[in-house]
């Protein structure tokens, strides 16, 4: 299955917006992490700071979400209000 992904500026992991497309196996986040790291290489993904949005909607990233054919995935900085 084929999942879209859109990463969004993450200071120290990529300096401008990227559109990606992965193949998964498995169909989980846990794959999803995984082959996204590689990706972005040595750098660790902070995901403590990051929202992820499943088909628009937030992810519990503690959740092991399972995805869809054609899902799309928007990855950002976390926004804290203030």
């Amino acid at each position: 299955m084929k999942v879209h992904v859109k990463m969004f500026s993450i200071p120290g992991i990529c300096e401008a917006s990227r559109e990606m497309e992965f193949a998964l196996c498995e169909g989980d986040l846990k794959e999803l992490l995984n082959l996204l790291q590689e990706e972005v290489g040595d750098a660790p993904l902070p995901l403590d700071n990051l929202l992820i949005l499943h088909n628009g909607r937030a992810l519990v990233k503690n959740e092991n979400a399972q995805f869809s054919d054609g899902d799309d995935l928007w990855i950002l900085p976390q926004i804290s209000g203030g």
